[in-house]
């Protein structure tokens, strides 16, 4: 009974063992790894693809983008060149206007000069009217003077003759008195004779008295000869000497009118000029006024930037410090690659993907476990115990060598989800940074052009919302920053125009201050001619003092000599003179009140001198001013200038970074490649396991102790193929 129920038995062992088999091989067929881990490297290819798909269409739309920046750049070149076209013909225009304006005031001031001229050859023309009245005069005295010398003449020739008529008296005297002696001697003619001797005596008293007279008449007529020629010889030299002062007068009055003339026209020009100057100056300053206003909005603009900037430097230094230390690796510089931290990270993102596989094999291998502890729980022979408890027991020592290694790896997952949330931070701040720099550059370009890209994107997004929602995955919070505005103008462009922006700025600076250079030479130049002319002003106001003094003098002369003539000219003459002098004072009035009227001139310009020295000083306090703004200004640019240079480095250090993640690209791309080998390798093994299950169904005939050492070895296959070197990257 004994033999046929142990051989009843048999049957039912290889059925049971059978059994057996097909379970564990469906078990491992549906729970291995294979086709979780197909699943998840096929969801991260197509994945990566649509990532690429993606990217190639940002690409694109970037190179549009850059296509129409490139037509809007040419269309804006044009209206440039247009409008500097338009620019340049408006200055010739100008230059025209002014140039005729100029035209137009020197005709104005030939006219007014030709005016003065005319007016001056005028009064020239009446000095030399009134110098050949006194030369008449002259010669009208000089007539005069003649005719007294015939009156002379004839007196002498009267005192002639009389002298003749004496001497002929004298003579018949003589003879009447020889007679009366003769005739002495008679008696009755002592009548006759007393009457004679009375006769005598009466024409010798008349011949005395007549003597007399004669001698008067010859020494009065002398005197009178002598005091006219002195008086004339006087005259004459008061004559000459008055020509040379009437003629060194009038040469000095011509020459002050001229000096005069000159100084208005100096003063007119250096008015109009001054003017011209201050207007320039005036403009020159509003100018930079606006420009110093727009330069502090930009410095306090960049000042803010700059601030935010140090801080985010200041942050990114930090975190890249803590990141480091993290890490146990040393800290790269900021202007060169993070090739370390670049590596360290692939490493752990590596280490990370292959401690996710090992978990998932392990809660394959620990469901497998149970299932096979379930089993061995269940009643069989001995020796199939026996041998699974050995199994069993090189299980658990595995099992606690992957719990501890997994363990170990679990911390290391907690690390590097820091240094992830490390990495997450510094692309907000990097994309901080960009979009402080696009704020830069939109303040500086004035260019605020919207981009629709976001638009675009969003419909995408509206159109695979629903397949993404059917797509397990964890979520990224940095995602939706792919929904930002991409910048139409890239990087590079950005800081050349920031450059160039900037090269401008200081050029004008420059511009300016050649300008102000320029206007200080200008002001000192003025300052001289203002000096020179008060200088001369001075001078002619001396002159002019000494004139008048020498007038003075020439008047109280001219009292005395009328007063002398008086005394000896006859009244008619006498009056004659007083009305010429009275011409010659009313004329002499007339340039005193002219002097008078040059001198309130002068008044008025010494004045407008004050008044514009003032200006001047007050135009040096402005230009001092402007010089410590254009100092401020370069301070400005210089600071400007190195923020220029830390954001060229930190353009230099995201440009490498950009190239470090095309090098992660292609890396991916080589998994990729080895994915698909590992593929072709996993499709080789689940042949030979089909193999395998094919021969194990094909062996029932076999005996019990073939069946038992078949079916270990296939459960010791089947443990073994769930743990592929191959897919361990081994």
């Amino acid at each position: 009974m004994s033999e046929s129920g142990s051989v009843a038995s048999l049957p039912d062992l290889i059925s049971d063992h059978l059994r057996l088999t097909r379970s564990i091989t469906d078990k491992g067929f549906n729970q291995s790894s294979l086709h979780e881990v197909f699943r998840n490297q096929v969801d991260e290819i197509l994945h990566s693809k649509e990532e690429i798909i993606s990217l190639k269409a940002q690409l694109k739309m970037s190179q549009e983008s850059i296509k129409l920046q490139e037509a809007e750049y040419a269309f804006q070149r044009k209206q440039y060149e247009d409008d500097i076209e338009n620019l340049k013909k408006k200055e010739h225009d100008l230059i025209d206007t002014l140039t005729k304006f100029q035209n137009d005031v020197v005709q104005t001031h030939k006219y007014d000069v030709q005016v003065m001229l005319s007016q001056k050859e005028d009064e020239i023309s009446k000095i030399s009217n009134k110098y050949k009245k006194w030369k008449e005069k002259y010669h009208s005295l000089s007539s005069e003077f003649e005719k007294i010398k015939s009156t002379t003449d004839e007196l002498q020739s009267t005192n002639k003759s009389l002298s003749e008529k004496l001497s002929n008296q004298t003579e018949e005297i003589e003879k009447l008195r020889q007679s009366s002696q003769i005739s002495s001697s008679g008696i009755p003619e002592k009548h006759t004779a007393d009457v004679d001797s009375s006769q005598i005596d009466s024409l010798s008293s008349q011949i005395n008295s007549l003597k007399d007279r004669l001698t008067q008449s010859k020494t009065q007529s002398q005197n009178v000869i002598e005091d006219l020629n002195n008086q004339i010889s006087k005259l004459t030299e008061e004559n000459k000497v008055l020509k040379g002062q009437i003629e060194s007068a009038s040469a000095k009055i011509i020459k002050q009118q001229v000096r005069i003339g000159r100084l208005s026209d100096e003063n007119k020009s250096i008015s109009s000029s001054f003017a011209e100057y201050s207007n320039h100056i005036e403009q020159e300053n509003q100018q930079l006024r606006a420009k110093a206003k727009q330069y502090r909005k930009q410095r306090t603009m960049c000042e803010d930037h700059l601030k935010q900037m140090q801080g985010i430097i200041q942050h990114v230094e930090l975190e890249r410090d803590a990141i480091s230390d993290l890490l146990g690796i040393e800290a790269d510089e900021l202007n060169e690659n993070w090739s370390k931290m670049t590596s360290k990270i692939e490493q752990l993102i590596h280490d990370a993907s292959s401690i996710n596989e090992l978990r998932t094999q392990n809660d394959k291998l620990q469901k497998r476990l149970n299932v096979a502890l379930e089993e061995a729980r269940k009643p069989q022979s001995k020796t199939h115990i026996a041998g699974k408890d050995g199994y069993l027991a090189t299980l658990q020592t595995n099992l606690k060598a992957a719990r501890i290694e997994l363990e170990q790896k679990n911390s290391i997952l907690e690390k590097y989800k820091m240094r992830l949330a490390f990495n997450h931070a510094i692309e907000l701040m990097n994309h901080n940074i960009l979009h402080q720099i696009n704020d830069l550059y939109h303040s500086l370009s004035s260019n605020s052009g919207v981009s629709m890209r976001p638009v675009i994107l969003v419909v995408i997004l509206a159109k695979r919302f629903f397949k993404v929602t059917k797509i397990e995955g964890q979520n990224d919070p940095t995602a939706l920053q792919a929904f930002g505005e991409m910048s139409a103008v890239p990087l590079a462009l950005k800081m050349e125009t920031i450059r160039k922006s900037f090269t401008s700025l200081t050029q004008e600076l420059m511009v300016l201050k050649q300008s102000f250079v320029e206007c200080n030479e200008t002001l000192q130049n003025a300052i001289e001619e203002r000096d020179i002319a008060q200088l001369t002003l001075r001078s002619n106001s001396d002159e002019i003092k000494l004139t008048r003094k020498k007038m003075k003098y020439l008047k109280n002369r001219m009292q005395e000599l009328q007063d002398e003539l008086s005394s000896l000219v006859s009244p008619e003459m006498y009056n004659s003179v007083l009305s010429r002098l009275n011409l010659v004072e009313k004329h002499n009035t007339s340039l005193n009140d002219k002097i008078k009227e040059l001198e309130n001139e002068l008044d008025q310009r010494t004045e407008l001198e004050k008044k514009m020295n003032e200006r001047v000083e007050q135009l040096q306090i402005k230009a001092d001013q402007n010089s410590e703004n254009a100092h401020q200004t370069r301070a400005q640019y210089a600071a400007k200038e190195e923020e220029i240079e830390t954001l060229k480095s930190l353009l230099r250090d995201k440009t490498k970074e950009i190239l470090s993640l095309e090098r992660l690209v292609r890396r991916q791309e080589e998994k990729e490649s080895t994915t698909s080998a590992t593929f072709t390798c996993l499709t080789v093994e689940n042949q030979e396991l089909k193999k395998i299950h094919t021969n194990a169904l094909n062996g029932s005939d076999i005996s019990e102790s073939t069946e038992d050492t078949d079916g270990m070895n296939d459960l010791k296959k089947a443990i073994k193929v769930e743990i592929n070197p191959a897919f361990l990257g081994k």
